[in-house]
C-alpha cells in the first residue's frame, strides 16, 4: 500500500480544458491550498497547479464539473486521472438497486440499465417531479409525466394514453380506426364537422350532419 500510496493522490477539479487539434483531450487542473501568507515566491495557484490527462473507457465519455473529487496516478512526469465523482449531484445513487447501473449529470438526471433488464431515463421538470422513459424486456414502452399524464404501447395492454384535464387531440390527412368495433364510453360524442355517414344506432333515413349525442 505504501508503494501505491506516493503513485495515487485524491484531487479537487479547479477547471479543466480541451486540448489537441480536434479539442478531444481534457485537462484538468487541481484545486490547491490556499497560499501561506508569510510565502514569499510570486506563483500564483492557477500556476502551480499540475494538469492532469484525463482518461476514460471506450465509448463514454465526460467533462467533470468544477468541485469533482478524482483519482491520479503518477507515472515519472505523467500524471493521469482515471477515476472521479461529483457526490454533490449524484442523486442517481438514490435511484438504484442492487445490480442495477447508471448515468448522470449535474442535471440530476439519471439512465438506469436495471438488473432485470429494463432501461429509464428519469429527468425531473421544473417542479422537480419526475419525468419517466422506460423500455421493459417484457414488451412494452411507457412514457409518465410528473403530472400524470401517461403514454403505453405494450403487448399486454396495446396503446393507452392518458391526460388528466387535457384534451387527446389527433389531427391528419384521415383518421384511420380498424378493429372489430369502435367503443365509446362519453357522456357525449359531437361531431364539429359534416359526418360522412350518419353516427348513430338504429335505422336513418337521411344523413346527419354534425350529431350531438
Amino acid at each position: 500500500m505504501s508503494a501505491f500510496g506516493s503513485l495515487l493522490e485524491v484531487l479537487t477539479v479547479k477547471r479543466t480544458e480541451l486540448i489537441g487539434k480536434l479539442g478531444t483531450i481534457v485537462s484538468v487542473f487541481a484545486e490547491t491550498p490556499e497560499k501561506d501568507p508569510d510565502d514569499p515566491s510570486g506563483v500564483v495557484a492557477d500556476e502551480i497547479s499540475e494538469p492532469s490527462e484525463w482518461w476514460q473507457h471506450y465509448g463514454f465519455v465526460s467533462r467533470p464539473p468544477d468541485g469533482a473529487e478524482y483519482l491520479t496516478l503518477r507515472v515519472g512526469a505523467t500524471i493521469v486521472a482515471f477515476a472521479s465523482r461529483a457526490l454533490a449531484f449524484a442523486d442517481a445513487y438514490g435511484k438504484l438497486g442492487k445490480g442495477d447501473v447508471g448515468l448522470y449529470s449535474v442535471g440530476k438526471n439519471t439512465l438506469r440499465l436495471a438488473a432485470g433488464g429494463s432501461i429509464s431515463m428519469l429527468v425531473p421538470d421544473a417542479r422537480g417531479k419526475q419525468i419517466v422513459f422506460r423500455i421493459d424486456p417484457q414488451g412494452s414502452f411507457k412514457v409518465m409525466l410528473g403530472n400524470g399524464f401517461f403514454l403505453e404501447l405494450s403487448e399486454e395492454n396495446g396503446f393507452a394514453v392518458s391526460t388528466p384535464d387535457k384534451n387527446v387531440n389527433l389531427a391528419g390527412k384521415d383518421i384511420i380506426v380498424t378493429g372489430n368495433s369502435l367503443i365509446n364510453n362519453s357522456g357525449v360524442l359531437q361531431t364539429t364537422r359534416t359526418a360522412g355517414l350518419p353516427l348513430a344506432t338504429g335505422p336513418i333515413t337521411k344523413p346527419n350532419p354534425g350529431l350531438l349525442i
